[in-house]
Protein backbone atom coordinates (compact mmCIF):
# COMPACT_ATOMS: atom_id res chain seq x y z
CA UNK A 1 0.00 0.00 0.00
CA UNK A 2 2.69 2.39 0.98
CA UNK A 3 4.02 2.02 -2.90
CA UNK A 4 0.85 3.94 -4.19
CA UNK A 5 1.57 7.22 -2.78
CA UNK A 6 5.56 6.92 -3.49
CA UNK A 7 4.65 6.46 -7.11
CA UNK A 8 2.27 8.52 -8.19
CA UNK A 9 4.74 11.44 -6.39
CA UNK A 10 7.42 9.62 -8.26
CA UNK A 11 5.14 10.01 -11.40
CA UNK A 12 4.38 13.94 -10.87
CA UNK A 13 8.00 14.96 -10.05
CA UNK A 14 9.70 13.30 -12.83
CA UNK A 15 6.80 14.84 -15.13
CA UNK A 16 7.89 18.64 -13.43
CA UNK A 17 11.22 17.73 -14.72
CA UNK A 18 10.52 16.36 -18.57
CA UNK A 19 9.21 19.45 -21.25
CA UNK A 20 6.95 16.74 -22.36
CA UNK A 21 5.23 13.85 -20.79
CA UNK A 22 4.01 11.37 -23.62
CA UNK A 23 -0.16 10.23 -22.11
CA UNK A 24 0.00 6.84 -23.83
CA UNK A 25 3.74 5.95 -22.18
CA UNK A 26 2.09 7.03 -18.77
CA UNK A 27 -0.96 5.21 -19.00
CA UNK A 28 0.92 2.21 -19.96
CA UNK A 29 3.58 2.79 -17.06
CA UNK A 30 0.81 3.28 -14.62
CA UNK A 31 -0.95 0.02 -15.59
CA UNK A 32 1.93 -1.77 -15.74
CA UNK A 33 2.83 -0.98 -12.21
CA UNK A 34 -0.70 -1.87 -10.97
CA UNK A 35 0.01 -5.21 -12.72
CA UNK A 36 3.11 -5.33 -10.50
CA UNK A 37 1.18 -4.77 -7.54
CA UNK A 38 -1.84 -7.06 -8.86
CA UNK A 39 0.99 -10.23 -9.24
CA UNK A 40 2.94 -8.99 -5.69
CA UNK A 41 -0.65 -9.16 -4.21
CA UNK A 42 -1.31 -12.58 -5.66
CA UNK A 43 1.78 -14.38 -5.07
CA UNK A 44 2.48 -12.88 -1.45
CA UNK A 45 -0.58 -13.31 0.21
CA UNK A 46 -0.05 -13.80 3.12
CA UNK A 47 3.35 -12.66 3.97
CA UNK A 48 5.05 -13.93 7.11
CA UNK A 49 8.41 -14.17 8.15
CA UNK A 50 9.82 -17.35 8.66
CA UNK A 51 13.18 -18.33 9.36
CA UNK A 52 14.38 -20.83 6.41
CA UNK A 53 16.00 -23.48 8.41
CA UNK A 54 12.99 -24.08 10.05
CA UNK A 55 11.08 -24.52 6.20
CA UNK A 56 10.89 -27.38 3.95
CA UNK A 57 8.63 -25.79 1.22
CA UNK A 58 11.30 -25.23 -2.09
CA UNK A 59 11.43 -27.78 -4.98
CA UNK A 60 14.27 -26.86 -7.42
CA UNK A 61 13.21 -30.13 -9.12
CA UNK A 62 11.60 -29.19 -12.69
CA UNK A 63 7.84 -30.48 -13.47
CA UNK A 64 7.22 -32.13 -9.94
CA UNK A 65 5.07 -30.04 -9.34
CA UNK A 66 3.27 -29.81 -12.49
CA UNK A 67 3.40 -33.82 -12.23
CA UNK A 68 2.02 -34.29 -8.89
CA UNK A 69 -0.97 -31.77 -9.98
CA UNK A 70 -1.68 -33.52 -13.36
CA UNK A 71 -1.86 -36.94 -11.51
CA UNK A 72 -3.50 -36.51 -8.25
CA UNK A 73 -5.65 -33.65 -8.36
CA UNK A 74 -8.82 -32.97 -10.10
CA UNK A 75 -7.91 -31.37 -13.68
CA UNK A 76 -9.04 -27.96 -13.04
CA UNK A 77 -5.94 -27.92 -10.47
CA UNK A 78 -3.61 -29.05 -13.15
CA UNK A 79 -5.22 -26.24 -15.16
CA UNK A 80 -5.61 -23.60 -12.92
CA UNK A 81 -1.84 -24.16 -11.66
CA UNK A 82 -0.08 -24.63 -15.01
CA UNK A 83 -2.47 -22.03 -17.25
CA UNK A 84 -2.56 -19.52 -14.14
CA UNK A 85 1.40 -19.35 -13.65
CA UNK A 86 1.34 -18.95 -17.49
CA UNK A 87 -1.29 -16.12 -18.01
CA UNK A 88 0.32 -14.45 -14.53
CA UNK A 89 3.32 -13.14 -16.77
CA UNK A 90 1.48 -12.18 -19.98
CA UNK A 91 1.06 -9.02 -19.33
CA UNK A 92 4.21 -8.36 -18.55
CA UNK A 93 5.62 -9.77 -21.83
CA UNK A 94 3.17 -7.27 -23.50
CA UNK A 95 3.28 -4.33 -21.43
CA UNK A 96 7.34 -4.04 -20.82
CA UNK A 97 8.39 -4.14 -24.36
CA UNK A 98 5.41 -0.89 -25.11
CA UNK A 99 7.67 0.77 -22.33
CA UNK A 100 11.20 0.07 -22.87
CA UNK A 101 12.69 1.98 -25.75
CA UNK A 102 15.86 0.27 -26.34
CA UNK A 103 16.97 -1.84 -28.44
CA UNK A 104 17.03 -6.51 -27.20
CA UNK A 105 13.63 -5.71 -26.25
CA UNK A 106 12.70 -9.21 -26.47
CA UNK A 107 16.42 -10.38 -24.07
CA UNK A 108 15.37 -7.67 -21.98
CA UNK A 109 11.61 -8.43 -21.51
CA UNK A 110 12.83 -12.16 -21.15
CA UNK A 111 15.46 -11.43 -18.47
CA UNK A 112 13.69 -8.79 -16.26
CA UNK A 113 10.38 -11.39 -16.11
CA UNK A 114 12.74 -14.43 -15.08
CA UNK A 115 14.32 -12.17 -12.43
CA UNK A 116 10.90 -10.85 -10.69
CA UNK A 117 10.00 -14.03 -10.89
CA UNK A 118 12.44 -15.74 -9.07
CA UNK A 119 12.53 -12.59 -6.85
CA UNK A 120 8.86 -14.10 -6.38
CA UNK A 121 10.07 -17.20 -5.62
CA UNK A 122 12.76 -16.11 -3.07
CA UNK A 123 9.92 -13.86 -1.56
CA UNK A 124 7.69 -17.14 -1.38
CA UNK A 125 10.63 -18.96 0.81
CA UNK A 126 11.88 -16.06 3.17
CA UNK A 127 8.49 -14.68 3.86
CA UNK A 128 5.03 -17.46 3.19
CA UNK A 129 3.80 -19.47 5.48
CA UNK A 130 1.74 -21.79 3.12
CA UNK A 131 3.12 -21.05 -0.30
CA UNK A 132 6.51 -22.97 -1.78
CA UNK A 133 9.30 -21.66 -4.03
CA UNK A 134 8.76 -23.70 -7.00
CA UNK A 135 10.78 -24.30 -9.99
CA UNK A 136 8.01 -24.91 -12.43
CA UNK A 137 6.12 -21.44 -11.15
CA UNK A 138 9.33 -19.94 -12.51
CA UNK A 139 9.50 -21.88 -15.61
CA UNK A 140 6.02 -21.10 -16.35
CA UNK A 141 6.14 -17.66 -15.68
CA UNK A 142 8.74 -17.38 -18.20
CA UNK A 143 6.97 -18.97 -20.85
CA UNK A 144 3.84 -16.79 -19.75
CA UNK A 145 6.61 -13.49 -20.86
CA UNK A 146 7.37 -15.57 -23.74
CA UNK A 147 3.97 -15.99 -24.96
CA UNK A 148 3.12 -12.14 -23.81
CA UNK A 149 6.03 -10.61 -26.16
CA UNK A 150 4.51 -12.58 -28.81
CA UNK A 151 1.44 -11.07 -28.49
CA UNK A 152 3.13 -7.69 -28.34
CA UNK A 153 5.40 -8.17 -31.28
CA UNK A 154 1.95 -9.49 -32.89
CA UNK A 155 -0.46 -6.45 -32.29
CA UNK A 156 2.03 -4.37 -33.19
CA UNK A 157 2.69 -5.96 -36.68
CA UNK A 158 -1.27 -5.91 -36.74
CA UNK A 159 -1.55 -2.18 -35.75
CA UNK A 160 0.79 -1.15 -38.66
CA UNK A 161 -0.17 -3.18 -41.06
CA UNK A 162 -4.10 -1.95 -40.64
CA UNK A 163 -2.61 1.87 -40.49
CA UNK A 164 -0.91 0.88 -44.07
CA UNK A 165 -4.11 -0.68 -45.51
CA UNK A 166 -5.99 2.67 -44.43
CA UNK A 167 -3.41 4.99 -45.90
CA UNK A 168 -3.65 2.79 -49.20
CA UNK A 169 -7.48 3.15 -49.06
CA UNK A 170 -7.09 6.40 -48.35
CA UNK A 171 -4.73 7.53 -51.68
CA UNK A 172 -7.27 5.70 -53.93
Amino acid sequence: MILVPLWIYFRFARSKKKDTVQPKREVILNIFFLYLLIVLYLTLNPFHFTPPSMKDNINLVPYVQILYQYTYKPPIFWILYTIGNVLLFIPFGFLFPSIYLKKFKMLVTITLAALCSLLIEITQYFFTVDRAADIDDLILNIIGAIVGYFLFLFFKKVKYTSVEVFIYQQKK
